[in-house]
C-alpha cells in the first residue's frame, strides 16, 4: 500500500492545486498603499483609502502656522505638520485648504516642498500637496500661498 504521502504529483493535481490556490486568493480584499503619496482621486473625499476604516477620534496630529489664524492674499504662509505630543511619527499626508466658510472648493496654492509632491484638485492647480515617500516622519513643513 503506497502512503498518500508519497504519491507522485501528476499534471492534473498540479492543475486543481493552482485552481484552489487562485480560488483561494480571489477571496483576499483589495487593499492599496500609496507609499509615494496619495492619487488625483482622494480630492474628493480626502479619505486615504488604504482598506482600513476612517479614524473616527479626534487626529492626534496637528497644523501650525507661525503667523496665527490671519492669511493674506499673496503672501506665503509655512505650515507645519506634527505630532501634537511630539512622539508619534506618521507615514503620509495629504493638506488642502479651504476658505473657512465654503469648504467645497479647496483655496490656495501649495509651493514644492522636499518631500512632498503638488496635486491638482477640483480644477484648481497646485492646490493640494501629499508625501512622496513613506519614511517616518515626526515634522513636515509646508509653505501655502491664499489666493
Amino acid at each position: 500500500m503506497r502512503s498518500v504521502l508519497n504519491r507522485p504529483c501528476t499534471k492534473k493535481a498540479m492543475v486543481h492545486s493552482a485552481v484552489a490556490f487562485v480560488f483561494i486568493l480571489s477571496f483576499i480584499s483589495r487593499i492599496e498603499a500609496f507609499p509615494n503619496g496619495a492619487p488625483q482621486s482622494v480630492c474628493a473625499s480626502m479619505t486615504p483609502g488604504h482598506g482600513v476604516a476612517t479614524q473616527q477620534s479626534s487626529s492626534p496630529f496637528v497644523t501650525t502656522t507661525p503667523n496665527g489664524e490671519i492669511a493674506l492674499p499673496g503672501s506665503p504662509v509655512q505650515l507645519e505638520l506634527r505630532p501634537q505630543n511630539g512622539d508619534t511619527a506618521f507615514r503620509g499626508y495629504f493638506v488642502m485648504a479651504f476658505d473657512r466658510t465654503d469648504d467645497s472648493k479647496p483655496i490656495g496654492t501649495f509651493q514644492q516642498t522636499m518631500d512632498g509632491k503638488l496635486i491638482d484638485c477640483s480644477g484648481g492647480m497646485q492646490n493640494a500637496v501629499t508625501h512622496t515617500n513613506n519614511n517616518d516622519k515626526k515634522s513636515v513643513k509646508i509653505e501655502w500661498t491664499p489666493v
